[in-house]
C-alpha cells in the first residue's frame, strides 16, 4: 500500500547542491539529466538532518522541468525517507525496533512521487482551462485509473518497466499541485543503477518526458545508528 508523502523540516545542515538541465532530442521527447549528485557531506545523518536534506528542493532526489505554465517534480523516494515520514506522522518514536517493522512495509518495491502544477493557477489541476463539466470528469478519471498506463521506468538492463503501485492524491484544490504516488518492483530493476522515469503526458498533451537519476558511484545517505 502507498501511503501519503510529506516533508518535514528541522534544524540547519550544510549540503553540497548543484542543478539539473533540460535537453529536448531529436524525437522531440524532453530529458532532464542530473549535472551534480546534490548529495550531503556525511555518509550517515540524523533522523532529523535526513529529512532536512531530503525535502531541500535542489537534492539529488529531486528531477524538475517547466513547460510552458507547466510545472513537473518527481522525486525519489528512498526507503529511509519513506520510514521517518511514517514514523513523523505517527507520533511514533525514531527506534530501531519501529525502523525495522515500518521498513518490512517498503520492501521489494521502490518509490516515486510526481507533482503537475500549474504555475499561477491555484485551484484543482483538473480544472485547469476545462470548457464543461464532462472535460473535468474525464480528466480525474484519467488520473486516477489510466494515467499509470502512461507512466514507466528505464535502466540501463530493462526498459519499459510497468507500475505495481499507482496512487492518484486528490486535495481538492486545498494545495495548487496534484501529487501522484507510484513505484516499481525492485525485481524488474534488478542490479542496475540508472533509473529513467519516463512520462506520456496524455493529460495537457506535453509529449514524452524523461527524468533521469543515475546510482552509479552514489551513496545516498544513510540513517545514522541509533
Amino acid at each position: 500500500m502507498i501511503r501519503c508523502i510529506l516533508t518535514y523540516s528541522f534544524t540547519l545542515v550544510i549540503f553540497t547542491f548543484g542543478c539539473s538541465s533540460v535537453q529536448t532530442n531529436d524525437t522531440g521527447e524532453i530529458t532532464t539529466t542530473s549535472t551534480t549528485t546534490g548529495l550531503p557531506q556525511e555518509d550517515t545523518l540524523s533522523p532529523e538532518d535526513y529529512m532536512l536534506w531530503s525535502g531541500r528542493p535542489d537534492n539529488f532526489l529531486i528531477r524538475e522541468k517547466v513547460i510552458s505554465e507547466f510545472n513537473y517534480k518527481i522525486k525519489y523516494l528512498p526507503t529511509e525517507y519513506l520510514i521517518l515520514n511514517e514514523l513523523n506522522k505517527s507520533g511514533l518514536e525514531v527506534t530501531l525496533e519501529n525502523i525495522t517493522k515500518i521498513g518490512q512495509e517498503y520492501q521489494g518495491m521502490e518509490y516515486f512521487e510526481m507533482r503537475i502544477q500549474v504555475n499561477g493557477f491555484n485551484d484543482e489541476l483538473a480544472k485547469y482551462q476545462t470548457v464543461d463539466l464532462s472535460q473535468y470528469q474525464t480528466r480525474i478519471a484519467y488520473m486516477a485509473f489510466a494515467m499509470q498506463n502512461n507512466i514507466t521506468l528505464s535502466t540501463e538492463l530493462k526498459e519499459n518497466i510497468q507500475c505495481k503501485l499507482f496512487h492518484f492524491e486528490r486535495t481538492y484544490g486545498i494545495t495548487p499541485y496534484t501529487t501522484f504516488l507510484f513505484a516499481f518492483s525492485k525485481e524488474d530493476i534488478a542490479d542496475s543503477y540508472d533509473r529513467t522515469i519516463v512520462y506520456d503526458d496524455e493529460l495537457f498533451n506535453k509529449g514524452r518526458l524523461k527524468f533521469n537519476w543515475s546510482f552509479e558511484n552514489v551513496e545516498l545517505p544513510k540513517i545514522a545508528s541509533l
